[in-house]
């Protein structure tokens, strides 16, 4: 999942961006990208002024900024970027980043030259969104010639290193880089973040800051984090009350013909199993909801609803099994028609939002049964 709020979404690392061609052949690409609580052009001038020798990256700046605190503040000097420009990548280095494109308040493109082509761009992205806020997106291509170039003046043991670097398979050396830019990337973008919303108004601060909260409940595209739990958790609870007063006052007409010690054991391993299944599933739906994403992986491969699933086919059953009552097997029956009763809505929703990548996912996960296979989409 990466580090927390600098994810992009899969349609974000599939969409062009404006300086993909300047790198055509990339060995690689990656995607980062972070929600701010200003309009692109507040963003704009922490980008414009990158560098060392200037604001910084806004990163660990003992490696990349010779050491040097990047900038809290905007420098009216530092304002103006032009193509052409140079955006120091370190100390000494003379020759990278370069400007490449420039669009003022939408888009910077920054590249590193050699032999009259490009190693690598670095993309910055500014797409507004409602509420005033505006969603950062970088990204970085690396083309496969001479991909291992240092960027500045070296030492020949440097330089050897390099050599030998350059030798080795790609692979695990691209991966290394990648984890390393993730890290750096991460870094940077909360700087950002940090550094733009600290420099708001206090009353557009607060705004922000409300605007988070309700971005919690209610996604830009319309979509509601707790979707028809509300409906459905109403249906059900009648038959959770009436199985909880037949345990309490009425235990002989609704137990179990089994004793204790048979139940038990799986009891628990059932009610550990379905709250360790509804805890992935809550984690992951907060996650990719704050993303805009859809999750199709973890507990969402199990089922397509596990948050349900886990409470109809484990926790209810354990609780059964641990009580020596059957009527919480009814209240799991009375939850599943619940689901299915009111979940095609937010089926629609879903459909309507992520098109023909949900309906790829309904054709291979079962709406509520754990590892079924539906046998038609929406099923």
């Amino acid at each position: 999942m990466g580090p927390r709020g600098v994810a992009a979404t899969a349609e974000e690392r599939r969409r062009p961006f404006p300086g993909d061609a300047l790198v055509e052949d990339s060995l690689g690409t990656w995607t980062h990208g972070v929600t701010i609580g200003a309009p692109p052009r507040t963003v704009w001038p922490w980008l414009a002024q990158m560098g060392v020798g200037r604001a910084g990256w806004y990163s660990w700046d003992f490696i990349d900024n010779g050491g040097h605190r990047s900038a809290s503040e905007l420098v009216a000097a530092w304002e103006r970027v032009d193509r052409g420009d140079l955006m120091p990548a370190g100390p000494g280095v003379t020759t990278a980043f370069v400007v490449e494109r420039v669009e003022p308040g939408r888009d910077l493109v920054l590249g590193v030259p050699h032999d009259g082509g490009l190693l690598a761009t670095w993309e910055f992205l500014l797409d507004p969104l409602p509420g005033g806020r505006t969603r950062l997106l970088v990204r970085t291509r690396v083309s496969p010639r001479g991909w291992l170039t240092p960027l500045g003046p070296v030492t020949r043991r440097a330089e050897r290193v390099y050599r030998a670097l350059a030798r080795l398979p790609r692979g695990p050396i691209l991966a290394l880089a990648r984890a390393g830019h993730r890290l750096m990337q991460a870094r940077q973008l909360r700087g950002i973040r940090r550094r733009v919303e600290a420099h708001l108004p206090r009353a557009a601060a607060a705004g922000a800051g409300k605007q988070r909260l309700s971005r919690l409940v209610t996604a830009g595209n319309g979509m509601h984090v707790f979707g028809q739990g509300g409906w459905i958790m109403l249906f059900t609870a009648p038959s959770m009350v009436a199985a909880v007063l037949a345990d309490l006052f009425a235990p002989g007409l609704v137990e179990l013909p089994l004793p204790a010690s048979v139940l038990a054991p799986p009891g628990v391993a059932l009610l550990v199993l379905g709250i360790a299944l509804w805890l992935t599933a809550v984690s992951q739906l907060v996650t990719a909801f704050s993303r805009g994403e859809l999750v199709t992986t973890g507990a969402y491969g199990v089922c397509r609803n596990p948050i349900y699933s886990s409470i109809a086919f484990f926790v209810l059953p354990g609780l059964a099994l641990l009580s020596g009552t059957w009527v919480y097997l009814v209240v799991a029956l009375v939850l599943c028609a619940g689901v299915l009763l009111f979940i095609r809505n937010e089926e629609r929703d879903l459909l309507r939002v992520f098109g023909d990548e949900y309906r790829r996912y309904t054709a291979r996960v079962h709406r509520l049964i754990p590892f079924v296979k539906p046998a038609r989409g929406l099923g």
